[in-house]
This record gives C-alpha cells, structure tokens and sequence, in this order.
C-alpha cells in the first residue's frame, strides 16, 4: 500500500510512466517488485508513458493477473492515466482521473494545482531526451473539485498526516490527492516600532497579534510563524485575558530583506489544527538620517 504521496514528472518507453503492475508484482519506477497495489491520498501529475501516463496493469499468464485499488487520489497526466490488459482488477473510487474513470466517486475535472510542474523542452523541442521537468506545487487552490471530494467514510489513521505534515481531514471530509486543503482565516496585527531605520542597531520586531472570534491566540504554533514568508519567530508570548499574542522577529533579518519606503508585511502562521492565519500591517522604512518616508 502507497499513501500520501506524490508522482510527478516520471516517465517510462512503454508501459506505466509511474508503476507497472505486472502478473501480481509492482514496479514503480526506480524500486523493486512488490505486490499487488493500493494507491491512497496520492497525486500523479506530469508523468508519460506508451501505455498508461500513470499506472500499467497486465499479465503474463492468466493466473497471476493484477489487482489495482485507488482511493482519494488525483491522476492528471494528460489523460491515458492508466493501462489494462482486460485481465487485471482495477478499482478506483472517489479519484480524479483525467479521461475519467468508473467509479463511486469519480471524478474528471482540472484540479486546479497551486503551481503545476512542467516540461523544460531545454530550447531542443525535437530532441526529447534532454527535457528537464520543473516540479510544481500540488496543494489545492481554493476554487478546486477535489477539496472535500474524498471518501466521506474515510477514517484517518493516530498520527496521520497531509504530506505536508497538516492534518489529514480539516473540514469534515478528506481531500483527494496528497495534500489538505487549509484555507486561511484573517487575523490582524500591529507590528512595533511603526518605523523602522535600516541603519537601527535595535534587536526586535514586535508584533501584536488577534485573532478572528473563535479562535483561540494559545493554539498558535510558534514554530510555524513567519514573517514575509521567510523570518521564523525568535519568541512567542500568549495574553489569553486580552486574546493578544505578542510576536518577536528578529531585527537584523528583517531589516536585510526591506527598503525604504512603505511597506506592507504579512505575518502568517498555523494553529495546532491545522488552520492557517494570515494577517498584514503597514510600517514605514527610512535610511539613518533620513527625513523622508514614502507617500
């Protein structure tokens, strides 16, 4: 069994451009036999193959046929995703298959990656063996078919995780594919000081933070708090009386990454439930000695 991963930009001559399922062994690319197969809460995209983008299933000898079981996954390779000689067993519910595919669940619709991989022709479009594959980002935009499309019976293993490390089911239902979606909720913040010189030997940046009606500032986890995406929290500090959350980044990095002028920062984060918070605030960046700030 196969769970919460990803297949991208694999590709294979003849048969099975990720997995060949063979007479009850598997081979996915780059392994060793195996068995029969199940795939769960897993995303192919961009793979090739003669016969089958994704998945090959046949037989050499009528006794010893495969048998394919795909659940919660996505398979968006362009279409032919999977092979079978008509001697196999393939079972595929609640997926989305591009082509589509027979089963409880199924469905056949773009599902609309965060960033998908591609192929890098490399400026040799004629030549096919040096492309280069640029791996993308398969979480789930807001606006995709597969969020909450999974299994609805699906029951999540103790310690079971998104591939991301969130949590498997976060609205009730599981996803399909690797990934969960998380939307984020807004939070607001108020970042000290309100101007900041990037000549300032100061060793913080505060920022205060709140948290919509609901939530609970003391979930926050600290470790998974970020300034533009990029500063990690020195410090968190929790008010639960005044719902606050106070925030130190340290200074000297932030400094490194702003210029002067106005600037809007994004402080984002995750509660221990998997939401995300996002909130953002304007300061003001001058040089040392500066009288002038942005208009």
């Amino acid at each position: 069994m196969i769970t919460n991963c990803i297949f991208s930009g694999k590709s294979a001559i003849y048969e099975g451009g990720v997995v060949h399922n063979q007479g009850g062994y598997i081979t996915p690319i780059g392994s060793v036999e195996g068995g029969n197969l199940t795939l769960i809460n897993c995303t192919f995209a961009g793979n090739s193959a003669a016969e089958g983008n994704a998945i090959a299933c046949d037989s050499m000898w009528q006794a010893f046929p495969s048998d394919l079981q795909v659940t919660n996954c996505i398979l968006w390779d362009g279409g032919d995703e999977i092979w079978n000689n008509d001697v196999s067993t393939i079972t595929i519910t609640h997926s989305d298959v591009q082509g589509g595919w027979p089963g409880e669940g199924n469905i056949d619709q773009d599902p609309c990656f965060a960033d998908p991989g591609y192929w890098d022709l490399n400026g040799t479009p004629e030549e096919a063996n040096d492309d280069i594959w640029v791996d993308g980002d398969y979480h789930l935009l807001p606006d995709s078919p597969c969020i909450d499309a999974g299994d609805p019976n699906y029951i999540v293993e103790p310690n079971e995780t998104a591939l991301d490390g969130k949590p498997r089911i976060i609205n009730g239902r599981i996803d399909m594919g690797a990934f969960e979606y998380s939307p984020s909720i807004p939070a607001e913040a108020r970042i000290v000081p309100r101007t900041i010189n990037l000549a300032s030997k100061g060793k913080w940046i505060t920022a205060f933070l709140w948290l919509p009606e609901g939530y609970d500032v003391a979930d926050i986890d600290a470790n998974s708090v970020l300034l533009e995406d990029e500063i990690g929290a020195e410090s968190l500090e929790v008010y639960e009386e005044r719902l606050i959350a106070l925030v130190r980044f340290s200074r000297e990095q932030a400094q490194a990454i702003l210029e002067a002028g106005q600037a809007e920062l994004t402080i984002a984060g995750q509660l221990t439930d998997g939401t995300i918070f996002e909130a953002k605030d304007v300061i003001i960046v001058i040089n040392k000695g500066s009288r002038k700030s942005a208009k």
